[in-house]
């Protein structure tokens, strides 16, 4: 889960792996391969060094990219069929074709 705080309010919100980019995936292990100091390796008694685990990070990071440059790209639903009000197609055209992908799967118009 992660925490954010704001004007001294604690507030809580789950991120889900699957509302993720690839991208943003891979670039969140980048930045914990750089800046984490894992610091619960000390449980592993030497098993793992920090070193090494930032350099699996790295290397699953490069992995995703990989994996996601490969794949097709995802097409843009044609909303044709849907009667959707101009306000509604102008917030649309803002969403990335996942985010639109998901939006209209949720509320399963497509």
């Amino acid at each position: 889960m992660l925490h954010y705080e704001k004007l001294n309010q604690s507030k809580e919100f789950t991120m889900k792996f699957k509302d993720l980019s690839p991208e943003a995936v891979a670039e969140l292990l980048n930045f914990l391969a750089d800046h984490e100091e894992f610091e619960s390796l000390k449980n592993l008694k030497g098993i793992f060094t920090r070193e090494e685990v930032a350099g699996i990070l790295k290397e699953v990071s490069v992995q995703i990219r990989t994996q996601a440059s490969e794949e097709e790209p995802v097409q843009k639903p044609d909303y044709s069929e849907q009667s959707l009000s101009p306000k509604a197609m102008s917030l649309i055209s803002s969403l990335s074709p996942r985010e639109e992908m998901l939006l209209f799967k949720s509320f399963k118009l497509i």
